[in-house]
């Protein structure tokens, strides 16, 4: 297991390495889940203002359109490459 993982973290890790062994070796679904479990972070966000309850998706919007914008991305009629608007 990982240093410093929460149990949560642990426990989707050994899920994913369970299912992973449901396929011979050589597969390729075997290959790809073993490839997003050595890869990929699970990450979980709270969002706890039931009044505005789209805030929680703001700061991924702005991280988006600020990497669209350093890459000059593709944008059309102010809409950014996520589908919302500026």
């Amino acid at each position: 297991m990982r240093a410093n993982a929460s149990a949560t973290q642990d426990e989707a890790y050994e899920l994913g390495r369970q299912w992973a062994k449901v396929y011979e070796p050589e597969s390729p679904t075997r290959k790809l889940i073993d490839e997003i479990m050595d890869t990929y972070y699970l990450v979980n966000v709270v969002h706890n203002d039931f009044k505005k309850p789209e805030a929680i998706f703001e700061p991924f919007f702005k991280a988006g359109a600020e990497y669209a914008a350093k890459r000059g991305g593709p944008t059309a009629n102010g809409t950014a490459t996520n589908g919302h608007a500026h």
